[in-house]
């Protein structure tokens, strides 16, 4: 796109209750920078920032608190950056079930508080814990950064036998150990 179209900045503004705005410098995707962000407070807000992207054939590239941008394929191309930092709420948790629904704003340190304590029996990995070494990730973050004293990228860890994020996917939960 060659600049900010004003009637697509009033279509976003309505979809988002006036949450759209024109990107600015802080809002480039490797060096991609977007004609538009919007933040949308609800997945139907959401579900109206895609349509009108989807009308007007707008390049999307949605970002949670921002901090894995960096990662995967770089886009070719952003016209409009979907921020879900206002879809930041817990939609249901079912505790005995061992089930939460977040939004995908909701940052893991707040969904960690929320669920404190963790569910009776049950007991969280004790070096994950949710990822809280990094509070600012959101819940759309994919992996737990790896303990310290892990050298190895892609193998298992052989003091705390942690999977490497790259090699499998890491369990949040797991139970406790029996004592006989």
């Amino acid at each position: 796109m060659s600049g900010p179209d004003p009637a697509t900045l009033d279509a976003l503004c309505a979809a988002t209750a006036k949450h759209a705005r024109p990107a600015e410098a802080g809002d480039e995707v490797d060096g991609i920078a977007p004609a538009f962000v919007a933040a949308p407070g609800s997945t139907a807000e959401a579900a109206d920032v895609m349509r009108i992207a989807a009308d007007i054939g707008l390049a999307v590239v949605v970002r949670g608190s921002g901090t894995k941008l960096g990662w995967g394929q770089r886009p070719a191309k952003a016209d409009l950056l979907v921020d879900t930092g206002r879809m930041g709420r817990v939609v249901e948790h079912r505790s005995g079930d061992l089930v939460v629904h977040v939004d995908a704003g909701l940052r893991l340190a707040t969904l960690q508080d929320r669920l404190s304590p963790p569910v009776s029996g049950w007991q969280r990995i004790p070096w994950c814990r949710l990822v809280r070494p990094t509070p600012e990730r959101s819940a759309g973050s994919s992996q737990p950064p790896r303990p310290a004293h892990c050298a190895s990228p892609t193998a298992r860890c052989a003091t705390c036998s942690s999977a490497s994020p790259s090699s499998e996917r890491t369990a949040w939960w797991r139970k406790p150990v029996e004592r006989s």
